[in-house]
């Protein structure tokens, strides 16, 4: 999708102005908001914990997915394809720290969740996703159609008195 390949540069152009404003050299986002933001609606895989599975790691040359070798490839085939994603995989069973670590050694990183290494700017990173970018207001404008149709509808069935199993039924 060319939209969404363009909507991530922007995002990247983004973070790149901030980046330099701000004298970092890169920055990690491993909350699902900040993951899903980035990648334009690619969704964060979890693990057992319920824990985030993936990470992003953004500078103004790279954007690098941070992943185990079990979802990768099911991350990368069917929601970040073509969208110019490097890949650094750990084995399923290995921590991801370690690969966060090396990742972040050495250089001047901004996190959106406290690590070890990297300055945590949480507040900060949220005003990176405003304003919201030309796909961003195009996806709100179809969600808030789909939506009012959905209460226009729910309304004119409680209007004619049908009970909630007879509308959930249909």
């Amino acid at each position: 999708d060319p939209d969404r390949y363009e909507d991530i540069d922007r995002k990247q152009e983004r973070v790149a102005l901030w980046l330099a404003r701000l004298n970092y050299d890169g920055l990690l986002l491993r909350q699902p908001c900040n993951f899903s933001w980035f990648s334009s609606g690619a969704l964060c895989p979890r693990d057992l914990s319920g824990e985030p599975s993936v990470a992003l790691f953004v500078t103004p040359e790279a954007r690098v997915v941070i992943a185990d070798n079990v979802d990768s490839g099911q991350l990368f085939d069917r929601q970040l394809c073509g969208m110019g994603f490097q890949l650094k995989q750990r084995a399923w069973h290995a921590g991801r720290v370690g690969l966060l670590d090396d990742l972040c050694r050495g250089r001047n990183v901004a996190a959106d969740l406290p690590l070890a290494g990297t300055t945590a700017e949480t507040a900060d990173i949220a005003t990176l996703r405003l304003p919201l970018t030309a796909l961003e207001c195009e996806r709100l404008r179809k969600l808030s159609g789909l939506a009012a149709h959905a209460v226009e509808a729910t309304a004119r069935h409680v209007e004619a008195g049908q009970t909630e199993s007879e509308i959930v039924g249909q």
